[in-house]
Protein backbone atom coordinates (compact mmCIF):
# COMPACT_ATOMS: atom_id res chain seq x y z
CA UNK A 1 0.00 0.00 0.00
CA UNK A 2 1.22 3.47 -0.90
CA UNK A 3 0.44 6.44 1.34
CA UNK A 4 0.55 9.59 -0.79
CA UNK A 5 0.58 12.92 1.07
CA UNK A 6 -0.34 15.96 -1.04
CA UNK A 7 0.32 19.25 0.74
CA UNK A 8 -1.12 22.68 0.03
CA UNK A 9 1.67 25.07 1.13
CA UNK A 10 -0.75 28.03 1.22
CA UNK A 11 -2.25 26.52 4.38
CA UNK A 12 1.14 26.96 6.05
CA UNK A 13 2.07 30.52 5.07
CA UNK A 14 3.74 32.06 8.16
CA UNK A 15 3.44 28.61 9.76
CA UNK A 16 6.42 26.91 8.11
CA UNK A 17 7.48 25.41 11.44
CA UNK A 18 4.16 23.57 11.57
CA UNK A 19 4.66 22.12 8.10
CA UNK A 20 8.15 20.92 9.09
CA UNK A 21 6.66 19.18 12.11
CA UNK A 22 3.97 17.48 10.00
CA UNK A 23 6.58 16.15 7.58
CA UNK A 24 8.61 14.86 10.53
CA UNK A 25 5.49 13.15 11.92
CA UNK A 26 4.86 11.47 8.56
CA UNK A 27 8.42 10.19 8.35
CA UNK A 28 8.31 8.96 11.96
CA UNK A 29 5.04 7.10 11.38
CA UNK A 30 6.70 4.88 8.77
CA UNK A 31 9.83 4.07 10.77
CA UNK A 32 8.55 0.71 12.00
CA UNK A 33 5.95 0.01 9.32
CA UNK A 34 6.10 -3.23 7.29
CA UNK A 35 7.83 -2.96 3.93
CA UNK A 36 4.59 -3.17 1.98
CA UNK A 37 3.65 0.26 3.37
CA UNK A 38 5.53 3.04 1.60
CA UNK A 39 4.95 6.77 1.45
CA UNK A 40 5.53 9.77 -0.78
CA UNK A 41 5.16 13.48 -0.05
CA UNK A 42 4.23 15.93 -2.83
CA UNK A 43 3.41 19.65 -2.85
CA UNK A 44 0.67 21.32 -4.90
CA UNK A 45 1.82 24.86 -5.64
CA UNK A 46 -1.44 26.15 -7.11
CA UNK A 47 -5.14 25.23 -7.38
CA UNK A 48 -5.79 22.17 -9.64
CA UNK A 49 -2.08 21.31 -9.83
CA UNK A 50 -2.76 18.17 -7.77
CA UNK A 51 -4.48 16.58 -10.76
CA UNK A 52 -1.36 16.72 -12.95
CA UNK A 53 1.02 15.79 -10.11
CA UNK A 54 -0.98 12.73 -9.09
CA UNK A 55 -1.70 11.49 -12.61
CA UNK A 56 2.02 11.56 -13.39
CA UNK A 57 2.72 9.59 -10.21
CA UNK A 58 0.07 6.98 -11.04
CA UNK A 59 1.56 6.27 -14.48
CA UNK A 60 3.98 3.79 -12.85
CA UNK A 61 1.61 2.32 -10.24
CA UNK A 62 -0.07 -1.04 -11.01
CA UNK A 63 -3.85 -1.20 -10.59
CA UNK A 64 -3.37 -3.92 -7.97
CA UNK A 65 -1.60 -1.46 -5.64
CA UNK A 66 -3.82 0.49 -3.23
CA UNK A 67 -2.98 4.19 -2.96
CA UNK A 68 -4.36 6.25 -0.09
CA UNK A 69 -4.17 9.96 -0.85
CA UNK A 70 -3.94 12.34 2.11
CA UNK A 71 -5.05 15.94 1.43
CA UNK A 72 -2.94 18.04 3.82
CA UNK A 73 -4.42 21.52 4.20
CA UNK A 74 -8.00 22.70 3.76
CA UNK A 75 -11.09 21.90 1.74
CA UNK A 76 -9.44 23.30 -1.40
CA UNK A 77 -6.71 20.64 -1.50
CA UNK A 78 -9.32 18.01 -0.55
CA UNK A 79 -11.38 19.09 -3.59
CA UNK A 80 -8.29 18.87 -5.81
CA UNK A 81 -7.29 15.45 -4.47
CA UNK A 82 -10.82 14.15 -4.94
CA UNK A 83 -10.83 15.16 -8.59
CA UNK A 84 -7.32 13.75 -9.03
CA UNK A 85 -8.19 10.26 -7.75
CA UNK A 86 -11.61 9.80 -9.30
CA UNK A 87 -10.27 8.00 -12.39
CA UNK A 88 -8.45 5.39 -10.30
CA UNK A 89 -10.49 2.61 -8.64
CA UNK A 90 -7.47 1.55 -6.54
CA UNK A 91 -7.42 4.82 -4.57
CA UNK A 92 -8.72 6.02 -1.21
CA UNK A 93 -9.03 9.56 0.15
CA UNK A 94 -8.10 11.03 3.54
CA UNK A 95 -8.18 14.57 4.96
CA UNK A 96 -5.50 15.99 7.27
CA UNK A 97 -7.09 19.30 8.29
CA UNK A 98 -4.95 22.43 8.47
CA UNK A 99 -7.06 24.79 6.37
CA UNK A 100 -9.37 27.71 6.94
CA UNK A 101 -12.57 25.74 7.57
CA UNK A 102 -12.11 21.99 6.89
CA UNK A 103 -15.87 21.62 6.60
CA UNK A 104 -16.15 18.13 5.16
CA UNK A 105 -14.83 16.31 8.24
CA UNK A 106 -17.68 17.91 10.20
CA UNK A 107 -19.97 15.37 8.49
CA UNK A 108 -18.44 12.89 10.96
CA UNK A 109 -18.41 15.20 13.98
CA UNK A 110 -17.34 18.51 15.50
CA UNK A 111 -14.02 19.12 17.21
CA UNK A 112 -12.29 16.19 15.52
CA UNK A 113 -9.31 17.94 13.93
CA UNK A 114 -6.79 16.45 16.41
CA UNK A 115 -7.92 12.93 15.49
CA UNK A 116 -7.76 13.63 11.75
CA UNK A 117 -4.26 15.10 12.21
CA UNK A 118 -3.01 11.91 13.89
CA UNK A 119 -0.98 10.23 11.13
CA UNK A 120 -0.89 6.68 12.63
CA UNK A 121 -4.65 6.74 13.18
CA UNK A 122 -5.19 7.95 9.62
CA UNK A 123 -3.02 5.13 8.28
CA UNK A 124 -5.16 2.51 10.05
CA UNK A 125 -8.51 4.25 9.53
CA UNK A 126 -11.53 2.37 8.31
CA UNK A 127 -12.98 3.41 4.95
CA UNK A 128 -16.44 4.91 4.51
CA UNK A 129 -18.28 4.32 1.24
CA UNK A 130 -19.04 7.89 0.19
CA UNK A 131 -21.37 9.43 -2.37
CA UNK A 132 -20.26 12.23 -4.67
CA UNK A 133 -21.87 15.09 -6.54
CA UNK A 134 -21.00 14.72 -10.21
CA UNK A 135 -21.15 18.28 -11.57
CA UNK A 136 -20.67 17.51 -15.26
CA UNK A 137 -17.42 15.63 -14.69
CA UNK A 138 -16.22 17.79 -11.80
CA UNK A 139 -16.68 15.96 -8.51
CA UNK A 140 -17.71 17.39 -5.15
CA UNK A 141 -18.16 15.83 -1.71
CA UNK A 142 -20.03 18.45 0.25
CA UNK A 143 -22.43 20.80 -1.55
CA UNK A 144 -23.09 23.13 -4.48
CA UNK A 145 -24.35 26.67 -3.85
CA UNK A 146 -26.17 28.90 -6.33
CA UNK A 147 -27.53 32.37 -5.56
CA UNK A 148 -26.89 34.38 -2.39
CA UNK A 149 -24.43 31.94 -0.87
CA UNK A 150 -22.34 31.68 -4.04
CA UNK A 151 -22.16 35.46 -4.43
CA UNK A 152 -21.33 35.82 -0.73
CA UNK A 153 -18.55 33.25 -1.12
CA UNK A 154 -16.93 35.49 -3.73
CA UNK A 155 -17.03 38.43 -1.32
CA UNK A 156 -15.50 36.31 1.44
CA UNK A 157 -12.56 35.19 -0.67
CA UNK A 158 -11.86 38.75 -1.74
CA UNK A 159 -11.70 39.73 1.93
CA UNK A 160 -9.52 36.88 3.19
CA UNK A 161 -6.76 37.23 0.61
CA UNK A 162 -5.10 39.87 2.82
CA UNK A 163 -5.38 37.76 5.98
CA UNK A 164 -3.00 35.02 7.10
CA UNK A 165 -4.38 31.44 7.07
CA UNK A 166 -4.12 31.20 10.86
CA UNK A 167 -6.44 34.22 11.20
CA UNK A 168 -8.81 33.21 8.41
CA UNK A 169 -10.25 30.26 10.31
CA UNK A 170 -11.19 32.50 13.24
CA UNK A 171 -13.22 35.02 11.24
CA UNK A 172 -14.44 33.02 8.23
CA UNK A 173 -17.93 32.51 9.67
CA UNK A 174 -18.28 36.21 10.53
CA UNK A 175 -17.14 37.23 7.04
CA UNK A 176 -19.67 34.82 5.54
CA UNK A 177 -22.51 36.44 7.48
CA UNK A 178 -21.40 39.97 6.59
CA UNK A 179 -20.96 39.11 2.91
CA UNK A 180 -24.35 37.41 2.77
CA UNK A 181 -26.01 40.48 4.29
CA UNK A 182 -24.41 42.69 1.63
CA UNK A 183 -25.50 40.45 -1.25
CA UNK A 184 -29.11 40.33 0.00
CA UNK A 185 -29.62 43.91 -1.17
CA UNK A 186 -28.76 43.02 -4.80
CA UNK A 187 -32.15 42.70 -6.53
CA UNK A 188 -30.73 40.67 -9.42
CA UNK A 189 -29.38 38.05 -7.02
CA UNK A 190 -32.50 37.96 -4.86
CA UNK A 191 -34.92 37.39 -7.74
CA UNK A 192 -33.01 35.60 -10.48
CA UNK A 193 -35.01 33.22 -12.65
CA UNK A 194 -33.71 29.66 -12.92
CA UNK A 195 -34.95 26.82 -15.10
CA UNK A 196 -34.50 23.47 -13.36
CA UNK A 197 -35.09 19.81 -14.02
CA UNK A 198 -35.43 17.74 -10.84
CA UNK A 199 -35.27 14.01 -11.69
CA UNK A 200 -36.62 15.01 -15.09
CA UNK A 201 -39.49 17.11 -13.71
CA UNK A 202 -39.42 20.78 -14.85
CA UNK A 203 -39.31 23.49 -12.22
CA UNK A 204 -38.95 27.16 -13.13
CA UNK A 205 -39.07 30.15 -10.84
CA UNK A 206 -37.33 33.08 -9.25
CA UNK A 207 -35.06 31.96 -6.43
CA UNK A 208 -32.75 33.79 -4.06
CA UNK A 209 -30.71 30.66 -3.38
CA UNK A 210 -30.46 27.00 -4.37
CA UNK A 211 -28.37 24.54 -2.36
CA UNK A 212 -27.62 21.03 -3.63
CA UNK A 213 -26.37 19.06 -0.67
CA UNK A 214 -24.45 15.84 -0.11
CA UNK A 215 -23.10 16.62 3.37
CA UNK A 216 -23.99 20.29 3.80
CA UNK A 217 -21.40 21.66 6.23
CA UNK A 218 -19.89 25.03 5.31
CA UNK A 219 -18.45 28.30 6.54
CA UNK A 220 -16.67 26.66 9.46
CA UNK A 221 -19.77 26.70 11.70
CA UNK A 222 -22.84 26.32 9.47
CA UNK A 223 -24.84 23.36 8.19
CA UNK A 224 -27.80 23.48 5.86
CA UNK A 225 -29.79 20.24 5.99
CA UNK A 226 -30.30 17.76 8.82
CA UNK A 227 -31.66 15.12 6.41
CA UNK A 228 -28.47 14.79 4.34
CA UNK A 229 -25.66 12.29 4.90
CA UNK A 230 -22.98 11.62 2.30
CA UNK A 231 -23.82 7.94 1.98
CA UNK A 232 -27.61 7.95 1.53
CA UNK A 233 -27.72 7.96 -2.28
CA UNK A 234 -29.60 11.25 -2.66
CA UNK A 235 -29.17 14.92 -3.45
CA UNK A 236 -30.88 17.11 -0.87
CA UNK A 237 -31.97 20.35 -2.54
CA UNK A 238 -33.22 23.46 -0.73
CA UNK A 239 -34.83 26.18 -2.85
CA UNK A 240 -35.13 29.64 -1.32
CA UNK A 241 -37.99 31.41 -3.09
CA UNK A 242 -37.70 35.04 -4.17
CA UNK A 243 -38.00 37.22 -1.09
CA UNK A 244 -36.93 40.53 0.44
CA UNK A 245 -33.77 40.91 2.51
CA UNK A 246 -35.86 42.00 5.49
CA UNK A 247 -37.78 38.73 5.48
CA UNK A 248 -34.73 36.63 4.67
CA UNK A 249 -32.37 37.94 7.39
CA UNK A 250 -34.21 36.34 10.35
CA UNK A 251 -34.85 33.18 8.30
CA UNK A 252 -31.22 32.79 7.27
CA UNK A 253 -30.21 32.48 10.93
CA UNK A 254 -32.37 29.35 11.12
CA UNK A 255 -31.28 28.13 7.68
CA UNK A 256 -27.58 28.18 8.56
CA UNK A 257 -28.34 25.88 11.51
CA UNK A 258 -30.36 23.43 9.43
CA UNK A 259 -33.70 24.94 10.44
CA UNK A 260 -35.11 25.94 7.05
CA UNK A 261 -38.31 23.98 7.70
CA UNK A 262 -39.37 26.67 10.18
CA UNK A 263 -40.12 28.86 7.12
CA UNK A 264 -42.16 26.61 4.78
CA UNK A 265 -43.35 29.49 2.58
CA UNK A 266 -39.80 30.62 1.91
CA UNK A 267 -37.86 27.35 1.65
CA UNK A 268 -38.77 24.24 -0.33
CA UNK A 269 -36.98 20.94 0.19
CA UNK A 270 -36.65 18.27 -2.50
CA UNK A 271 -34.84 14.93 -2.32
CA UNK A 272 -33.70 13.64 -5.71
CA UNK A 273 -30.89 11.91 -7.58
CA UNK A 274 -30.30 14.43 -10.36
CA UNK A 275 -30.86 18.13 -10.97
CA UNK A 276 -30.18 20.60 -13.76
CA UNK A 277 -30.03 24.35 -13.06
CA UNK A 278 -29.89 26.94 -15.84
CA UNK A 279 -30.22 30.70 -16.20
CA UNK A 280 -30.21 33.15 -19.10
CA UNK A 281 -27.09 34.81 -17.70
CA UNK A 282 -23.93 33.37 -16.20
CA UNK A 283 -23.98 32.95 -12.43
CA UNK A 284 -21.43 31.92 -9.79
CA UNK A 285 -21.52 28.43 -8.32
CA UNK A 286 -19.77 27.46 -5.12
CA UNK A 287 -18.69 23.84 -5.55
CA UNK A 288 -17.24 22.54 -2.28
CA UNK A 289 -16.20 26.10 -1.54
CA UNK A 290 -14.43 26.56 -4.89
CA UNK A 291 -15.72 29.34 -7.16
CA UNK A 292 -16.84 28.83 -10.74
CA UNK A 293 -18.96 30.82 -13.21
CA UNK A 294 -21.46 28.99 -15.38
CA UNK A 295 -24.78 29.37 -17.21
CA UNK A 296 -25.86 25.84 -16.32
CA UNK A 297 -25.20 22.96 -13.93
CA UNK A 298 -26.03 19.27 -14.25
CA UNK A 299 -25.54 17.52 -10.91
CA UNK A 300 -25.98 13.80 -10.22
CA UNK A 301 -25.54 11.70 -7.11
CA UNK A 302 -22.95 8.96 -7.60
CA UNK A 303 -23.61 6.36 -4.92
CA UNK A 304 -20.54 5.01 -3.09
CA UNK A 305 -18.14 6.56 -5.59
CA UNK A 306 -15.10 6.75 -3.30
CA UNK A 307 -13.76 5.45 0.00
CA UNK A 308 -13.02 8.11 2.62
CA UNK A 309 -10.82 7.51 5.68
CA UNK A 310 -12.49 7.81 9.09
CA UNK A 311 -9.81 7.72 11.82
CA UNK A 312 -12.46 8.32 14.51
CA UNK A 313 -14.43 5.12 13.89
CA UNK A 314 -17.66 7.12 14.32
CA UNK A 315 -18.98 6.99 10.76
CA UNK A 316 -21.11 9.69 9.18
CA UNK A 317 -23.36 11.34 11.71
CA UNK A 318 -27.10 11.51 11.24
CA UNK A 319 -28.78 14.62 12.58
CA UNK A 320 -32.23 13.48 11.48
CA UNK A 321 -32.88 10.69 13.98
CA UNK A 322 -36.22 9.90 12.36
CA UNK A 323 -34.34 8.41 9.40
CA UNK A 324 -32.63 5.05 9.90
Amino acid sequence: MIHYFLINPVSFVRREHLLSRIISDIEAAFTDMPREHTFKIAVSQRPRAAHTIFHKFMEKIPVTETVRVYAVGGDGILFDCLNAIIDYPNTQLAAIPYGTTNDYIRSIGEGLKPVFRDIPRQMSARMLETDLLDCGGMMAMNMVMVGIEAYALQEVYRAVTAISPSQQSRIFGLLSVMSGAKVMFDKDVMAREYTCLVDGEPRTGKYSNISVINAGYYGGVFFSNKHATPDDGYLHVVFCNETSPYRLIPAILKYTRGGFEAYPNMFEYVKCREIQIQSDHAFPAGIDGEQFWTSGLHIRNIKGAIRFADPTGLGYRRRDTSVS
